[in-house]
């Protein structure tokens, strides 16, 4: 008996725009867009001079954060349909590039 044939749905992802944070030692909020009707956020995230920290939907980001991006390395989160917040945190000097999509789901 052959095996059963899976395949995978992708779905189409609208770029909602981009986001350049200077966190500088210290905690810093993303400023999300609107996910829209039908669809939900992901965030594309690229740190630039050194790695970052980052929490969602949580409390100020931090050096012990879950979340962590290697410098030379990315991130994509999502599709997270209840994004309230997202924070970064970065030692002096650093960059991170956000880049916004959205999932659309119709």
């Amino acid at each position: 008996m052959a095996s059963p044939t899976v395949i995978a749905r992708i779905t189409p992802l609208f770029y909602l725009g981009e986001e350049v944070l200077n966190p500088n030692g210290a905690a810093v909020d993303a400023t999300l867009p609107d996910g829209g009707v039908g669809g939900t956020l992901c965030v594309e995230i690229r740190p630039e001079d050194q790695e970052c920290f980052y929490t969602i939907n949580g409390v100020a980001a931090a050096a012990t954060s879950g979340g962590y991006v290697a410098l030379g390395g990315g991130d994509f989160i999502g599709p997270i349909s209840n994004l309230d917040s997202l924070s970064f945190f970065q030692a002096a000097g650093g960059l991170v590039h956000l880049l916004y999509w959205r999932e659309d789901l119709e």
